[in-house]
């Protein structure tokens, strides 16, 4: 019909004969319109094409707009093949059934104000929510299946929404000690959505202002924004300087109270499984750092003895995890060619107290460890062979190679271990979770195994 129409065009007098010009747009808006139900799409590319050519502004206009409005189709076809989620199991299909259960109750809830009575019955639903992201039989084991289905059950914007209302968002008053319940539940429930599954991770990343405002669990919401960020690279190129200095505002708000915080910012540096660091993150977490290092650090901006004290667990488990946090991020950020942020590492630990530290025969080798990779990340990583081996007075060198001298009954019992015993990958995974592990316990193994793995061998690699 479009050809049909087309008349001998005056150029000089610029009009059309007869004037079909509405009869043309008419045609134009239905074949916009019914531009899905085209079967032969080739066909209709190459007479678009063809018509853009005409020299008829209103013409070429509504043809580039067809062409532009078919491949916006097809991309957005492509956005929800993307999402589209396929189900094949009885066991998928019952996950799914069981959250299509809660879900519209879950949102007749929110329609209105939350009162106590009723913040029982959402953390009831939330604890459903979750059993639905890991396995009935290994409850550490994510279901990407079922974090899939309850992101495309738009669950994320629904916690947000909570989120944001005060009663949750804030510290919650007395007699309303529910929704401080409620608000944990909800950070519990975002870390397991977004483990391991990068997919999620960069949903859940987009509300990140929102999460980061709550104040009411800082516990919980450290935990789970090193869920968010764990060996996740494209995720961590995001975090922008706002971003950075709202989470160093937290640890020097929360300190030793909540020391996973710390690990929040170490998880942003790190960008994948074989450590490698991203660099950006470095300079914007010691800068923030840095410019709040009397609050944040101040565990390390007391006298040397009592620093020690803090080291050998002696003044709390809390300050402790607190330092050894501290020293692992420092170590991070001095990690390669940072000369700047290694002499400031550099002031703060002298290399002659770290040796002693490592000395001593009571501190464990989970915080042996961080301290270790300091002294080879800060102060051995560069340096020249000489330097390596004199490291500048009779002294420190004698102590350095006392150290090296510790090393051996640790890897003897690593031989002993590989020997005689299997170090299962959950007690390595739960090794983070206990600072001061001693002989006899079930994880010193893995202490001594992740000790030799993570610090002796590098140490060794780059001292010899």
């Amino acid at each position: 019909p479009l050809v049909q129409l087309l008349r001998p065009y005056n150029a000089v007098q610029k009009k059309w004969f007869n004037n079909p010009i509405k009869a043309i747009n008419a045609v134009m808006d239905s074949v916009l319109n019914e531009t899905n139900s085209i079967i032969d799409k080739k066909q209709i590319v190459d007479i678009l094409m063809d018509v853009s050519h005409y020299k008829f502004d209103p013409m070429m206009a509504k043809a580039i707009q067809l062409l532009s409005h078919m491949y916006n189709l097809k991309a957005r076809m492509v956005e929800y093949a993307m999402e589209t989620q396929v189900l094949l199991t009885a066991e998928s299909l019952a996950l799914h059934h069981d959250i299509c259960t809660f879900m519209p109750l879950f949102r007749r809830v929110l329609l209105v104000h939350i009162r106590t009575d009723q913040a029982e019955m959402v953390n009831a639903i939330l604890e459903k929510f979750m059993e639905c992201c890991v396995f009935k039989n290994d409850k550490e084991k994510p279901n990407k299946i079922g974090q899939h289905c309850l992101v495309n059950h738009r669950l994320v914007a629904l916690l947000v929404e909570l989120l944001q209302r005060p009663q949750i968002k804030d510290p919650p008053k007395a007699g309303e000690e529910w929704f401080l319940f409620l608000a944990g539940n909800i950070m519990k429930l975002l870390r397991l959505m977004v483990r391991n599954n990068p997919e999620v991770q960069a949903v859940v990343f987009k509300e990140i202002d929102t999460i980061m405002a709550v104040r009411s669990c800082p516990a919980a919401q450290a935990d789970m924004l090193c869920e968010l960020f764990h060996y996740n690279a494209d995720v961590s190129w995001k975090v922008s300087d706002p971003h950075v200095h709202q989470l160093v505002a937290l640890v020097s708000e929360h300190q030793e109270k909540v020391p996973q915080l710390v690990s929040v910012l170490t998880s942003i540096i790190v960008a994948d499984e074989q450590g490698t660091l991203i660099k950006r993150s470095q300079t914007l977490v010691m800068k923030h750092v840095l410019r709040g290092y009397p609050k944040d650090a101040y565990v390390f901006d007391v006298p040397a003895a009592l620093r020690s004290r803090i080291l050998l667990g002696e003044e709390g488990k809390d300050l402790l995890l607190y330092a050894v946090n501290l020293i692992n991020l420092f170590t991070l950020c001095a990690k390669g060619n940072r000369g700047s942020i290694r002499s400031f590492c550099q002031n703060v630990f002298t290399l002659r107290e770290i040796l002693t530290l490592l000395l001593k025969e009571e501190i464990s080798p989970n915080i042996k460890r961080p301290l270790l990779k300091y002294v080879t990340w800060v102060y051995l990583h560069l340096m020249s062979a000489s330097d390596k081996t004199t490291i500048g007075n009779p002294l420190l060198k004698r102590m350095l190679w006392q150290v090296i001298k510790t090393f051996v009954p640790d890897l003897d019992h690593c031989s002993e271990l590989v020997n005689t015993e299997t170090v299962s990958a959950s007690i390595m995974a739960s090794i983070e979770d206990s600072a001061t592990p001693q002989r006899g316990d079930e994880l010193y193994p893995a202490t001594v195994v992740y000790y030799i793995v993570d610090a002796i061998l590098p140490f060794l690699r780059v001292f010899c």
